[in-house]
């Protein structure tokens, strides 16, 4: 009965544990489709990965959160330890809700080689895309 108790105060332990790395480390739980000639394809990310396909480039890399306000999120692609990737061209995605006032709006999903592209004044992206 006590081995019982245990094993059941570590999984609630547990699970608390995990329920608060999540509040503390949000990330988009997304998966989008575009169309048209340069936003062809999708967009997902997990956890711990971001995948984006679209006509001119394949990003499959770990991220990281860089900053997040709302609906407004800005993604920093981590160099992969177990790929080589050749045909991503962005080091930072930023991710904007479309009308936050509509639950079932889409997403622009805009790719940056840098972030001084980024800060510019405009920003400078390499390819931005609309997708739902």
């Amino acid at each position: 009965m006590r081995a019982l108790s245990t094993a059941l105060l570590l999984a609630l332990l547990s699970t608390a544990a995990t329920a608060q790395n999540a509040a503390v480390h949000p990330y988009p739980r997304l998966s989008l489709e575009g169309d048209g000639h340069a936003c062809s394809g999708y967009f997902k990310t997990t956890r711990t990965r971001l995948r984006w396909k679209s006509s001119f480039s394949t990003c499959d890399q770990p991220y990281r959160v860089s900053s997040h306000d709302h609906d407004v999120w800005t993604l920093e692609l981590l160099p992969s330890t177990t790929t080589k990737q050749t045909s991503c061209p962005f080091q930072v995605i930023t991710l904007e809700k479309s009308d936050p006032t509509y639950a079932g709006s889409g997403w622009n999903v805009t790719g940056y080689e840098s972030f001084d592209q980024l800060k510019q004044t405009p920003p400078q992206p390499r390819l931005s895309c609309p997708m739902m």
